[in-house]
C-alpha cells in the first residue's frame, strides 16, 4: 500500500505538472488533489498497520486538505 500511495500522489504531481508545463495553464489539475487525497488514505492505513500513529494522523491532515481543495475546485467552477 505504501508504494501504490506514493504512486498515486506523484501521478497527481504529474498531471500538475503537466497542465502548468506544456499546456500552458495555472488552474489546479482535478486529478492533483484527487490522486494526492486518495494516496494520503493509503498512506494513512499502511501508517496505523505498521504501528505508526502520528505519521497515520498527519497522512489524515493531508487527505482533510484534498478534500477541502476537492469541494472548493468543484463548487468554484463547471467540472
Amino acid at each position: 500500500m505504501l508504494y501504490f500511495g506514493f504512486a498515486l500522489i506523484f501521478a497527481g504531481w504529474g498531471a500538475q505538472i503537466y497542465q502548468v508545463l506544456l499546456k500552458k495553464d495555472r488552474t489546479v489539475n482535478i486529478l492533483l488533489p484527487v490522486f494526492y487525497g486518495i494516496g494520503s488514505l493509503l498512506l494513512f492505513i499502511d501508517s496505523f498497520m505498521g504501528g505508526d500513529a502520528i505519521t497515520g494522523l498527519l497522512n489524515v491532515l493531508c487527505g482533510i486538505l484534498a478534500i477541502i481543495l476537492i469541494a472548493v475546485l468543484i463548487t468554484t467552477r463547471k467540472i
